[in-house]
């Protein structure tokens, strides 16, 4: 709770937060985030959750036709260690856009904290019920629109999200310095071309193809510039 409660900033005033009696409050409005069967929520509510889903256990069944491969997601994941400068490692990441968990607990075996978010309290649930083990993972109901966090996040990872532009000046204020965004898209519904016209100025931007045996996806990797 200790390392949530330093991330999450108040997402009506943007003030810092503190863990109050199994809470994590504002300090300027008192507006709080609480645990609800093992996620935590905001009393604000301005997450809508999305209900295209109803089911965490039918997405996964869908994805699972698609990526038959049981080690898919742990494939992708090693390669992106491999092919990253630093690879994968440091202190916290953030799933941002977790759905059902199929790479946060894979993020948690490089990262000392993982904080996993979603709009769809169906794939949360499910991920809580089926799939959490790990003790150093956070689950938080909110999406990138409503949600402020404090720039401490050593990696931010999206997969098969696209950030518009302004959705990616805010990854870029949530990012540690030296702190790195990692956008993973099916390549197949993204040319090379459409991926660099979507990152931001104050990056410097890399974009590499996963290899022969995930050819589905690319990464892109952005940098944060140092202030």
């Amino acid at each position: 709770m200790e390392v949530l409660s330093q991330l999450l900033r108040c997402a009506k005033c943007n003030a810092k937060m503190s863990t109050v009696d199994e809470t994590i409050t504002c300090k300027i409005c008192k507006s709080r985030y609480f645990k609800d069967k093992g996620l935590w929520r905001s009393s604000l509510e301005l997450v809508k959750d999305n209900e295209m889903w109803q089911d965490g256990h039918s997405y996964d069944k869908f994805y699972d036709n698609i990526f038959p491969a049981d080690n898919h997601y742990k494939v992708a994941i090693d390669k992106i260690d491999r092919v990253l400068p630093n690879g994968l490692n440091g202190r916290l990441a953030l799933d941002v856009g977790m759905g059902t968990g199929n790479f946060t607990g894979l993020l948690a075996e490089k990262f000392a904290y993982v904080v996993g978010v979603d709009s769809s309290l169906a794939f949360l649930r499910y991920y809580i019920e089926e799939k959490l083990t790990q003790g150093n993972v956070a689950v938080v109901f909110d999406d990138l629109e409503s949600m402020q966090i404090e720039g401490l996040v050593d990696f931010a990872f999206l997969a098969a999200i696209f950030p518009n532009p302004d959705l990616c000046r805010r990854l870029q204020s949530w990012i540690a310095p030296k702190g790195l965004v990692c956008l993973v898209f099916d390549a197949n519904c993204c040319s090379k071309d459409t991926l660099n016209n979507y990152l931001w100025d104050s990056y410097q931007s890399e974009l590499k193809r996963l290899g022969e045996d995930i050819t589905q996806y690319y990464v892109t990797s952005t940098h944060k510039k140092a202030d």
